[in-house]
């Protein structure tokens, strides 16, 4: 199959890329800006899918969005102009052609007062990120009824794209070398999914052709304090600058404290669990070379 890439450089596209070329796969790269290796459009310009319209591609996995959810509140007309509208217009790009699409969701779109959530468990954002991807959602599956594929994912980590394209490990690292305080959150729960176990998660749902709604986690539930607590074991580093809290950080987006995603559905299909967190982050971090 020849599969577009969106996002292909950022965290997760770089594994999907990675993870497909593996498995013989040839791949468009798709990036916002201009590389070696990579078809540069900007997916906020329409005339964007007028190019891809003529380009021969057999499916597509939509990873490019706008994450930040602070960035999101602060501008929620470009947070749904990416996250719902670009993802409308590929979707219709895809059904045109009879090709399937994948598009990566989040469990942000839930609320996070009765977790583990199911695919099937009612959807409740509080935030302009979680309600623009679940926007997103009903677009690609209303297009693609029979070829859609929505993979909500929650706090991703991996080494592909390397520590800068990674909020997670690349915050926490700046927390433990940061020579002021530097609060970290103990209330909020997350659980931290490795982008090579997703990019392997969407092959395997692409070559059985599924459809529909799935979810898939990491199943270690931490806060972000007890993650910088053991990436500090991992690394040596003292934690003197790091102060805990345990109430709400002022943020200009609200977060769920636990949305945690149920994976039983793809698990019961035959996909593999997920190693636990620090077993992967132990490879992500020797991946790196911070190890």
């Amino acid at each position: 199959m020849k599969i577009l890439i969106t996002g292909s450089a950022g965290l997760l596209g770089s594994d999907v890329v990675r993870c497909f070329l593996k498995h013989a796969d040839s791949c468009i790269r798709l990036r916002e800006h201009a590389a070696d290796g990579f078809l540069a459009l900007d997916l906020m310009n329409e005339s964007s899918f007028d190019v891809l319209s003529k380009m021969d591609w057999d499916a597509v996995v939509h990873t490019a969005a706008w994450k930040d959810p602070d960035k999101c509140e602060k501008d929620p007309a470009s947070a749904f102009r990416i996250n719902e509208t670009a993802s409308r217009h590929l979707a219709e790009l895809a059904a045109d052609r009879k090709a399937p699409m994948v598009f990566i969701s989040t469990d942000y779109v839930f609320d996070g007062t009765c977790p583990p959530y199911r695919e099937k468990d009612q959807t409740n954002p509080l935030n302009v990120y979680g309600q623009s991807k679940l926007a997103g959602e009903k677009a690609v599956l209303e297009l693609l009824p029979e070829q859609g594929i929505v993979l909500r994912v929650p706090f991703l980590y991996g080494s592909a794209a390397g520590l800068d394209r990674c909020p997670l490990l690349k915050s926490t690292w700046n927390a433990l070398h940061s020579e002021v305080p530097w609060r970290m959150d103990d209330r909020a729960i997350r659980y931290p999914t490795r982008t090579s176990d997703v990019a392997e998660a969407i092959y395997f749902l692409l070559q059985k052709h599924a459809s529909g709604i799935y979810h898939f986690s990491g199943q270690t539930g931490m806060t972000r304090y007890a993650i910088c607590a053991l990436m500090a074991e991992k690394l040596g580093l003292g934690m003197d600058c790091i102060e805990r809290s345990t109430q709400m950080i002022p943020q200009e987006a609200r977060r769920p404290e636990n949305a945690h995603l149920d994976s039983g559905k793809i698990l019961s299909e035959g996909f593999p669990e997920p190693a636990p967190f620090e077993e992967g982050l132990t490879e992500v971090l020797r991946e790196l070379e911070l190890l």
